[in-house]
């Protein structure tokens, strides 16, 4: 127990004026009377009002003294010792990706995140400085302040936050926060989260204090989605997992052009094994569809998801030493025509070869729509829009500086068109090209070792780079690879679909990665620091009482008022 402004203790002193004044005779003009029966009242007020004589019990007395004393402890700020979660300056990374929507906390993990970051700034002393940064698929700076005189903005800050449906790349704003706390001593790292994230990122300049939110774990979600037009008509790919440790049962619908086409019950055995995969043949007329699983769960935005058939048409060139998944992959989207050329001399095959081998004169470079270079590189670049598969040197668009095997994926983005309901998750790759992703172009996969895919526009011509050789993965075995080549065409080919808007729920659904529909909480999660690991035991805070001090000051305060307009106290 201590008090922060002790000298506020002083005002105690102010109790010798007031009882004194109570002490005190009142000073009264002599006037005659016929009689005291009447005036028994004065005579004992004279007796109690004789200097020095002994107080009589009055209740406006000792409200006034209380209130006094409540006014002196809370000016003086006391406190108690108490186990803290931070201590000194303090940044506070506070997790807005999807998963943090889920309602196993009411009213969602966000929101208690959110309250528990304004605990944390309550908790400091007003030279203590906070700094803010939201964690999504970008890390956002949100305010620098002290904890104190700019305590209304912290907090304005914190409920101005709001929670999306992308991922966190935990990088990035690590990175802030490293910067931060390098800059300043006596400083502590406050991640409020739900988990997912990497434990092997670079340690960090400071004490990184662990908060955990959440602790349900009943989720099914649509972690993959696809429609195309496949040989004998249009066809939809979905995928539904169960990632609760509890059998779940939902209703799947399918809805074509807003009217119920398919429904169906699914049954999924517990996590991990809850996975339920399904190809389902659509109308020829097909143009807008969408899934969703009937009844609850603790995370409602991957219930639903939507997708559309855009039909694609262009021309692909396919040049390398070959590859029969690439091959099959774009032979199966409707509209395009696939050409191969040879992978020693890029030489372009007649417009109508079809798949064929590669000593075929040379064509007009600007023949083909997109050009897809498989380990291999050209002299020149042609025309079009291009992907490049384990690119083995460098090109005039990026630059390749040798080989890494460390391809542990630690973030991917969202929000991007060609990673809509793919889960690269369980993705595992040898090796890939350590290629710098250019000034024109994001990473959407990101490794320890460098970016695994690679994508963006330069002077009007789009290009997407796979740092990795697919043999040497085992992404073509896997479910999300025709999804992944389905959205690379899309993007890289089709036209934009202009759709009129309509009510909220025909908009297109913000698709939700496996990584984020998992809500399964991380209780114990390490950080690594430069510093001792027991430098995060033992901390201590303060926890002030002067607000319920100052409560009590004012109910007493009404209460003193009411006692002397009832006329009593005596």
């Amino acid at each position: 127990m201590g008090f922060i402004t002790p000298a506020a203790l002083g005002l105690f002193l102010l109790a010798i004026p007031i009882i004194i004044f109570y002490m005190l005779r009142l000073k009264r003009q002599p006037m005659k009377v016929s009689s005291l029966l009447l005036w028994q009242r004065v005579l004992q007020d004279q007796q109690a009002n004789a200097p020095w004589q002994k107080l009589r019990r009055n209740l406006l007395l000792l409200l006034q003294l209380l209130l006094l004393a409540l006014i002196a402890l809370a000016l003086a700020r006391p406190y108690r010792l108490v186990e803290a979660k931070v201590q000194g300056n303090v940044i506070i990374l506070l997790d807005a990706s999807a998963s943090m929507q889920a309602t196993d906390i009411s009213p969602s993990r966000f929101e208690a995140a959110k309250a528990e970051a304004l605990a944390l700034i309550r908790a400091l002393t007003p030279d203590d400085t906070v700094s803010l940064i939201l964690a999504a698929d970008t890390a956002t700076p949100l305010l620098t302040a002290k904890a104190g005189n700019d305590r209304v903005a912290l907090e304005k800050a914190i409920a101005d936050a709001q929670v999306t449906n992308a991922a966190a790349n935990w990088e990035p704003a690590l990175a802030l926060a490293a910067a931060g706390a390098a800059s300043q001593a006596n400083t502590t790292i406050a991640i409020l989260s739900d988990g997912a994230i990497p434990a092997d990122l670079p340690a960090l300049p400071a004490p990184a204090r662990w908060i955990p939110i959440g602790s349900g774990m009943d989720n099914q979600a649509i972690v993959a989605l696809a429609a195309r037009d496949g040989r004998s008509g249009p066809e939809l790919f979905i995928r539904v997992m169960n990632f609760s440790d509890q059998s779940a049962s939902r209703l799947l619908e399918i809805k074509v052009d807003d009217r119920l086409f398919d429904a169906r019950d699914l049954n999924l055995p517990p996590y991990p094994k809850g996975n339920a995969g399904l190809t389902i043949a659509l109308p020829a007329d097909a143009r807008r569809v969408e899934a969703r699983l009937g009844g609850s769960d603790f995370l409602l935005p991957d219930d639903a998801a939507q997708t559309q058939l855009s039909g694609l048409q262009g021309r692909v060139l396919l040049n390398g030493p070959g590859n029969l998944f690439l091959e099959r992959a774009f032979s199966l989207l409707p509209g395009i025509s696939v050409f191969q050329a040879s992978g020693e001399a890029f030489k372009l095959p007649p417009v109508n070869g079809g798949i064929e081998g590669g000593d075929n004169a040379p064509s007009a470079a600007g023949s083909y729509d997109l050009t897809i270079f498989d380990r291999t590189i050209p002299d020149t670049l042609p025309d079009g829009n291009l992907i490049f598969i384990a690119p083995p040197q460098s090109t005039p668009l990026f630059e390749v500086k040798g080989v890494f095997s460390n391809t542990r994926q630690i973030a991917l983005s969202a929000e991007h068109p060609i990673l809509n309901y793919v889960d690269f998750a369980n993705l595992h790759v040898a090796q890939a090209q350590k290629v710098q992703a250019p000034a024109w172009a994001k990473t959407l996969l990101n490794s320890q070792g460098g970016p695994l895919l690679i994508a963006g526009e330069k002077s009007g011509r789009r290009a997407a780079i796979i740092t990795f050789d697919l043999l040497k993965s085992d992404l073509p075995l896997q479910i999300d690879f025709p999804i992944l080549i389905a959205n690379l065409s899309r993007w890289l080919l089709a036209q934009p679909l202009i759709i009129e808007e309509e009510t909220a729920s025909s908009q297109s659904a913000n698709p939700l990665n496996a990584a984020e529909s998992n809500i399964r909480p991380e209780q114990n999660q390490i950080f690594g620091t430069e510093q001792s690991a027991a430098q995060h035991n033992g901390l201590q805070g303060r926890q002030e009482f002067w607000p319920l001090l100052v409560a009590l000051a004012l109910l007493v305060l009404f209460w003193e008022w009411w006692v002397y307009w009832q006329g009593g106290g005596a």
